[in-house]
């Protein structure tokens, strides 16, 4: 019984260390987040004001570790610009936030139902190592 103890205490301390861990690892990444608007440069437009470009989506939370897809102008609303060719040649890697968001949360109700299940572990061999009588030593 004691060593069904011990190793449901490991994992309830493991699977707490992972619900935290998962926690302090998303609010990382939603520093390095910021919105951004995907677009395309229209190349056969003829603007004297500057390039024309065209959105492609809607604005999202975004991490861009390279700053060479970044356009210089920004749109109408204040966001930062990401030419897509240009994030396509220079093979560069964007990060949804979602993505994140949405892979810590399943990490953390996993964390969760294990703390559960190791609670309810620990109470059941509690009871039964009462019920039991201690083996006689020779």
């Amino acid at each position: 019984m004691r060593f069904m103890q011990v190793v449901l205490w490991i994992f309830l301390i493991a699977s707490s260390l992972g619900f935290f861990a998962s926690t302090i690892l998303e609010k990382s990444y939603e520093a390095k987040a910021q919105k951004v608007q995907m677009v395309r440069i229209d190349h056969q437009a003829k603007n004297p004001l500057g390039q024309e470009t065209v959105d492609v989506g809607l604005p999202a939370l975004l991490i861009v570790e390279d700053d060479r897809p970044f356009l210089k102008n920004k749109t109408p609303l204040g966001l930062p610009m990401i030419d897509v060719e240009t994030l396509h040649q220079k093979n560069g890697s964007i990060i949804r936030m979602e993505t994140i968001q949405s892979v810590t949360a399943l990490a953390r109700v996993g964390c969760l139902l294990t703390i559960c299940s190791m609670v309810f572990g620990l109470i059941i061999v509690r009871r039964l190592s009462s019920w039991i009588p201690p083996v006689p030593r020779p």
